[in-house]
């Protein structure tokens, strides 16, 4: 046991004695062989704390030089309006809305658009087909991100 206790003690002297403390770095700053200022010293006493706010500006800034999300979704700036999934189902809803259908709900899910409308009871197959043929075109201009899948209601449920 004594051989065990006195094999640490001499390991740690050894590695007490390899480093070099004339360059060591602490904090980010490198440390002179020179007196450290009053500033420093604090730093390192204390922390980032209320005794070293007048030195926190002095701290090196780094900068993010990595890949930056510059999509349409972006949060770099708080105040800008962002298309949501939200407005696309108003959008949507407003298409059907302008055509001779009654709008039900609308499902998004990915690039997937379910929308849930009532065909009136007073229009023909041919009409129909037309006004379904010309509600596709206008989902396909106004919002072409979407494969628009259209479920037709009963007017009687």
């Amino acid at each position: 046991m004594k051989r065990f206790w006195l094999g640490c003690v001499v390991g740690a002297v050894l590695l007490t004695g390899c480093n070099e403390p004339e360059k060591s770095e602490a904090q980010g700053m490198q440390m002179r062989a020179t007196q450290p200022s009053m500033d420093q010293i604090t730093y390192g006493l204390l922390g980032p704390g209320p005794a070293n706010y007048h030195g926190m500006d002095k701290l090196p800034t780094y900068r993010h030089r990595g890949q930056e999300n510059t999509t349409g979704t972006s949060f770099r700036t708080m105040d800008a309006n962002r298309q949501t999934m939200g407005d696309d189902q108003v959008t949507l809803r407003g298409v059907v809305e302008d055509s001779p259908f009654q709008p039900g709900m609308v499902i998004i899910m990915g690039s997937h658009a379910w929308i849930n409308l009532t065909v009136p009871e007073d229009m023909d197959e041919d009409e129909k087909k037309k006004e379904m043929k010309a509600l596709r075109q206008e989902f396909k201009r106004q919002i072409p991100r979407y494969q628009i899948h259209i479920n037709e209601n009963d007017q009687n449920s």
